[in-house]
């Protein structure tokens, strides 16, 4: 797979490299990278000790979680709330 080919990261303004494609229950495809998934997570193997394949793995959660997810997992890019899905955003208070 050309790096043309390769999905896009879901963080907004990202320039890293993709380097891994993961799949959601539901289809969607996101462009992530080993080392976020590594720092970030304690579901995914160290890097390097794993072998990398073309093929892409397929994870348990939806589209929509997936992306959510994927978007805490960047330090230098923070997640706004105002830029989720509507069912996600934070509540309003009535004052």
């Amino acid at each position: 797979m050309s790096s043309q080919n390769l999905p896009r990261c879901p963080v907004d303004g990202c320039t890293l490299p993709i380097d891994i494609v993961l799949q959601s229950s539901d289809g969607a495809q996101f462009g992530a990278h080993t080392k976020n998934l590594e720092k970030f997570s304690e579901g995914f193997s160290q890097c390097g000790s794993v072998e990398i394949t073309s093929e892409i793995p397929e994870l348990a959660e939806t589209g929509t979680v997936l992306k959510l997810m994927l978007r805490f997992m960047y330090s230098s890019y923070p997640t706004k709330y105002s830029t989720m899905h509507p069912r996600l955003r934070r509540p309003r208070r009535n004052i």
